[in-house]
């Protein structure tokens, strides 16, 4: 079997088991991200609904996973397992979007000011400096028909 083709089958792979994977699965696998959540929300504040979570923070996606089908740290926030539930596959309303932005622009500076740079840092980064979180939205809304 040729190596690009190796590569193409494996990627189908991956894609296969994480349409497969559960939600707390897929928590499981978010917990990377934590280290990052945590300095620009330590005190693990609700993003949707703005109260304290008393018990383990759950990692949301603001834009549902099944539009980008990735796990970016642009996209995602702590909440409750409930208001995550509640949430969950539901598209940000126009005022979360902004509220989004001005959070990554808050993370990003953390990042910065705690001499932390590593691949998430740079495509967070990367996000912030081209406004992918806009331009997803746009496409979404595009593929929606809600322009």
């Amino acid at each position: 079997m040729k190596e690009g083709s190796k590569k193409k089958l494996s990627f189908i792979k991956k894609a296969f088991l994480k349409l497969r994977e559960t939600d707390e699965q897929h928590q499981e696998r978010l917990k990377e991200f934590e280290y990052h959540l945590d300095y620009e929300n330590p005190d693990h504040r609700c993003f949707l609904c703005g109260n304290l979570i008393e018990e383990d923070p759950y990692i949301h996606h603001v834009i549902p996973y099944s539009y980008l089908n990735k796990d970016d740290l642009w996209n995602l926030v702590y909440t409750h397992k409930s208001c995550h539930e509640e949430r969950n596959e539901t598209m940000p309303d126009e005022g979360m979007v902004p509220r989004l932005d001005k959070r990554n622009l808050h993370l990003l500076k953390a990042m910065f000011d705690n001499e932390i740079m590593d691949q998430y840092v740079e495509e967070l980064g990367y996000a912030v400096k081209y406004k992918l979180l806009y331009q997803e939205m746009k496409k979404i809304k595009g593929m929606l028909g809600n322009v």
